[in-house]
């Protein structure tokens, strides 16, 4: 279940990001106007950049 959990998150994070990069907007405006910890926005996206680069697990 835990797994499962972590994936939701992913891929909430990756669709909040995505909306921000096709903004336009600065990363601290958009969370701003999003109600978005920008700590949290800052550190999912690093999470999802490494996990991207790490190869899948066999």
């Amino acid at each position: 279940m835990g797994q499962r959990r972590s994936s939701e998150r992913a891929g909430y994070w990756r669709g909040v990001i995505g909306k921000q990069e096709s903004s336009g907007m600065s990363a601290a405006a958009f969370c701003r106007q999003h109600q978005v910890p920008e700590s949290s926005f800052y550190n999912w996206k690093r999470k999802l950049k490494q996990r991207d680069r790490s190869p899948a697990p066999s």
